[in-house]
């Protein structure tokens, strides 16, 4: 509880006590004794909000702002009949604001710690009907150690909405998971080697879900970009979870969560304060490998022709001279923030190369370069004509930089390319059409 909130507490009830020595008329006196009363109330209903957590800094600090106004109304000598039921009508509307500030957050939170709950005895279900392989054993115990987190986060003081929106994202990840391990009965003749890889997959899921989380609560990466990002985990926890799921697809989800994964990374970097060396350099590797790998795999693929040998040489080059940065014992943080940057440019420069023996790819994102700057032209010329309102403009502009930020990772797919991103362009456009704007 905050000393500030416990003083306002004690000026309460000393107001309530004096109130009836008030020397005023009896309908004033009247008047003031219950909006002593309600005040006294109102602290009492802040007070318990903000031991459960549910009320963020910047709203407390907002809300003792205001109890500070009332504290001195109250306190106002010779007040009438209309500052004193003003003032009965400002702590009315202040404790709806504080309904508001709360009343979803208690809810989801108590929503998720329910669904939370279901989920263990769900997978305890399924193992006593032995319908849990060790291989799904060992998958859970990563899945576990999510639910673990969320338990610890969803206890947190201050928990936001957001934040909390995206525990329920999580947990309904974590469902579908446990959906599938409860769905069959433990099958000893199934392939070990995908076993291991749906497991792999699985614990990369609950991570890249965990870092996205970190980002929004860190106010790191912009809304529409989040969302985009959950999308994509949310269809790859759907193919994950795919009982007839084949090896190269499982290999292919694989490289996808680990595309979404370096993504977010590069869009919102963890602060220094948050990362350590020794984080940063794993990460590096890990971006390194997948680097390379995407490289050899374009080269085997035949997406890398004679003509661009030497291109992808240098390349290589570029990778190698990384790798030794990355192992110098010498090396600061920020050099090895600098080195994810360079990573990344190695990645996407890998991939427009690709795409220079990839025709449909190539045609695909040349195309969309070309709408998504009309677009960008299109809504900045009616925004100057006053034929946007500014909120239009401003949730145009976010969802035109994402789509931006997606045709230029470095990770552009043809399926990404050909359907998403081509969809949203479509979408963007129709909404200005509709508007009379073309």
């Amino acid at each position: 509880m905050s000393k500030r909130i416990a003083k306002l507490a004690g000026v309460a009830a000393v107001l309530f006590a004096v109130t009836a020595f008030a020397q005023t008329p009896q309908q004033v006196s009247q008047c003031r004794e219950q909006n002593n009363k309600s005040f006294g109330e109102l602290v009492s209903i802040i007070q318990k909000e903000e031991s459960a957590g549910n009320i963020p800094k910047p709203e407390l600090s907002n809300l003792s702002r205001h109890l500070d106004r009332i504290t001195e109304s109250l306190n106002k000598s010779g007040q009438t009949m209309t500052e004193c039921q003003a003032t009965g009508r400002y702590m009315d509307n202040l404790r709806s604001e504080v309904q508001r500030i709360t009343g979803p957050v208690v809810q989801c939170r108590a929503q998720n710690q329910k669904a939370r709950l279901e989920l263990v005895q769900m997978f305890q279900n399924a193992r006593s009907a032995g319908n849990i392989s060790p291989d799904e054993a060992q998958s859970y115990e990563s899945l576990e150690q999510r639910l673990n987190a969320m338990a610890e986060n969803l206890n947190r003081d201050g928990l936001t909405l957001p934040e909390c929106r995206q525990f329920s994202y999580e947990i309904n990840s974590v469902r579908s998971n446990v959906q599938r391990m409860a769905a069959t009965p433990a099958s000893p003749g199934a392939d070990p080697q995908l076993a291991q890889c749906r497991a792999q997959n699985s614990r990369e899921h609950g991570e890249a879900a965990q870092l996205l989380q970190r980002a929004i609560a860190g106010n790191n990466i912009r809304s529409d970009q989040a969302n985009v990002f959950s999308r994509n985990l949310n269809s790859i926890a759907g193919n994950l979870n795919k009982n007839n799921l084949t090896l190269p697809e499982c290999q292919q989800i694989t490289r996808d969560i680990a595309n979404i994964r370096s993504s977010i990374s590069q869009m919102a970097p963890t602060s220094g304060q948050e990362m350590s060396l020794p984080q940063c350099r794993a990460d590096n590797w890990k971006a390194h490998n997948e680097a390379s790998n995407f490289m050899q795999q374009a080269r085997s693929a035949g997406k890398i022709g004679q003509p661009q040998g030497q291109a992808f040489a240098e390349m290589n080059n570029r990778l190698a001279g990384i790798g030794q940065n990355l192992n110098r014992g010498n090396l600061t943080l920020p050099e090895c923030q600098r080195i994810t940057h360079d990573i990344a440019d190695v990645r996407s420069d890998a991939l427009n190369l690709s795409m220079v023996s990839d025709p449909q790819l190539a045609q695909c994102y040349t195309q969309n370069q070309k709408d998504h700057s009309a677009l960008v032209q299109l809504i900045q010329q009616a925004h100057r004509a006053g034929k946007l309102k500014p909120q239009d403009y401003a949730d145009m502009d976010r969802r035109l930089a994402g789509i931006g930020q997606a045709l230029n990772s470095g990770y552009l797919r043809l399926p990404q390319c050909q359907q998403a991103i081509t969809r949203d362009i479509a979408n963007i456009r129709s909404g200005l059409q509709m508007r009379g704007i073309h």
